[in-house]
């Protein structure tokens, strides 16, 4: 239901700014775990009392989460014996069925295993993760896959020099996988390399969950690794000024990548990824692909509109890359990543040039243009909780929540002068 707030702005006004919202409905509930009690409300394990996990699933045909949009889940929970086990096992579902969920799954679409036979073979250690492997290639994007493989690779040389690659997949316990990471940090690799490591293998082994190839997730119950992750610093108007001025004489290419990043809030991938024919200036619109491979429609201002021009010629290929190593679209045939590096290792060029430290990187362009327009929004008189919102469909974060962290951890929610409230003469 579209919801209607009135705001009062600047009083006395005659007609009150009235903003209209439209949230996104939820695509489904959290998974809980369904406990059956005894008479006396005290969970049981006793014979026809089945424990499951539940979640709800919008439903396509009627666009409503109801009793017929419910999906429950045993894989073998009920062959346990005590309430102690049902329970750590039920978590464990429900951690798997989270990061599925959160990953895309969606239980209406077509399941891959359609064949018994399928469903009863056995997998050994190797071949169930080439199998996870090849069919999550279908559905993520190249970067992320190859990441992934790289990562699934190094485990798959562990497990081998290990003894344990042609184990059966479901004899694979969180031991395993334990001395692994272990491992990973003896060799001096980072937390946040090491929680990639948990990540990727984590999502395989959910994937496997889903396919019933194992009943159970052993990377779920690992918890990640403590970081302290740096994080980047929003540049000062002047600051900004001064970069403009120093990439308009020395690299302009690099301060359109810049503008991407600042006027529509794109990662730097997705600036990379955008062809000519994604873009639809008659609409104002531009289609990009996110990291998920899915297709975020993001509106282009008119600051913007005029950097897309610039780098437009007659009769441009539609398949041909908006961000290349000049001032014009043209074809740009290698990966990704050296694409991005392309340009972070051009910044470094205007960070060592500036003295700017390590807590400094293209992002912080983005933290800067998002404090701008958030100040703007509140010198209009909106509440922090109305500028938010506005600022939800131009930022594109998933949440209010969200939102409001990131605007936290970039220093939005400075205090005004507080100074005259001292009744205290240090």
């Amino acid at each position: 239901m579209t919801k209607i707030i009135k705001l009062k702005v600047n009083e006395p006004k005659i007609v009150p700014k009235v903003i209209e919202i439209r949230p996104m409905p939820k695509q489904y509930t959290l998974p809980k775990l369904f406990i059956p009690k005894d008479k006396n409300g005290k969970p049981t394990v006793a014979k026809g009392k089945y424990w499951y996990v539940y979640y709800y699933f919008r439903n396509p045909e009627t666009n409503a989460l109801d009793s017929k949009s419910k999906f429950a889940v045993k894989h073998g929970i009920n062959r346990l014996k005590t309430v102690a086990e049902r329970k750590k096992y039920g978590k464990n579902l429900i951690e798997v069925y989270t990061e599925l969920l959160a990953s895309g799954f969606n239980p209406y679409e077509k399941q891959r295993t359609t064949d018994l036979t399928e469903l009863e073979k056995s997998y050994n250690l190797n071949d169930a993760l080439d199998y996870a492997l090849a069919t999550k290639k279908k559905t993520v994007a190249d970067n992320t896959y190859k990441d992934w493989e790289s990562r699934t690779e190094k485990f798959k040389t562990f497990a081998k020099s290990n003894g344990f690659i042609n184990y059966p997949v479901k004899s694979i316990t969180t031991k395993h996988f334990i001395v692994f990471l272990n491992n990973l940090e003896d060799k001096g690799l980072n937390a946040k390399t090491i929680n990639n490591y948990r990540a990727c293998l984590s999502s395989l082994f959910s994937f496997l969950v889903n396919d019933l190839i194992v009943e159970t997730n052993p990377l779920s119950v690992i918890k990640k690794r403590k970081t302290n992750p740096v994080k980047n610093k929003p540049f000062t108007p002047t600051q900004i000024q001064d970069i403009k001025k120093y990439l308009e004489k020395n690299d302009p290419v690099l301060l359109d990548y810049i503008r991407f990043v600042g006027y529509a809030f794109l990662r730097p991938v997705e600036i990379c990824r955008i062809k000519v024919g994604d873009v639809h200036l008659k609409d104002n619109l531009l289609y990009v692909k996110t990291k998920t491979q899915k297709v975020s429609h993001v509106f282009i201002i008119n600051a913007l509109k005029e950097v897309i021009k610039s780098r437009l010629y007659l009769n441009a290929k539609p398949d041909h890359y908006l961000m290349t190593l000049n001032k014009k679209a043209g074809a740009w045939n290698v990966g990704e990543t050296t694409k991005t590096k392309h340009f972070s290792d051009a910044f470094k060029v205007v960070k060592k040039k500036f003295n700017f430290g390590d807590d400094y990187s293209i992002y912080s362009f983005r933290h800067s243009f998002a404090l701008d327009i958030y100040k703007s929004f509140i010198d209009e008189g909106l509440t922090e909780t109305e500028a938010q919102l506005k600022m939800l469909p131009i930022t594109r974060h998933k949440s209010l929540s969200g939102l409001r962290n990131y605007l936290r951890d970039i220093g939005s929610m400075l205090p005004k002068d507080y100074g005259h409230r001292y009744s205290i003469n240090l």
